[in-house]
């Protein structure tokens, strides 16, 4: 069972110092490029990214969705808008898994997983060196 820390009246002090103190963004244009600080590859962007090399491929993949789902009211398109994002969203993400694919180590020979497993007979634990398959190797440790 994990403690919660409490805060002492000194650090809520001083956290409240530090937060005046604080340079955040003031202008527009700084708080605009602030909100883009945290967006990494565009999977997790709250809005869609697309950047002007990806650009071509995004307009014909939504222009064929766009003839498969004929939309006729407002809440058909919104709908259409959410699965062309989610269509996006899964092509980065076997983009991104590809390329962290290529970048693992090729695999050991003999690689192995240990196993933990209960005895039916008598519930002691035993422990198996089980080997991994080729294709699922560079995913180990």
């Amino acid at each position: 069972m994990k403690l919660k820390k409490t805060s002492t009246d000194k650090t809520i002090a001083a956290d409240q110092t530090k937060t005046r103190k604080s340079t955040r963004p003031t202008t527009g244009a700084g708080k605009r490029r602030a909100r883009m600080n945290a967006l990494k590859n565009g999977f997790f962007a709250k809005e869609l990214r697309v950047s002007e090399e990806d650009r071509p491929e995004f307009e014909q993949m939504r222009d064929s969705l766009a003839q498969q789902y004929q939309s006729a009211t407002p809440m058909q398109q919104i709908a259409f808008e959410t699965i062309v994002c989610c269509c996006w969203r899964c092509k980065v993400a076997l983009r991104i898994e590809s390329r962290a694919v290529a970048l693992q180590p090729s695999p050991k020979q003999g690689a192995h997983v240990e196993e933990r497993r209960r005895n039916q007979s008598d519930g002691t634990m035993v422990w198996s060196r089980l080997p991994i398959p080729a294709e699922r190797a560079a995913f180990s440790k």
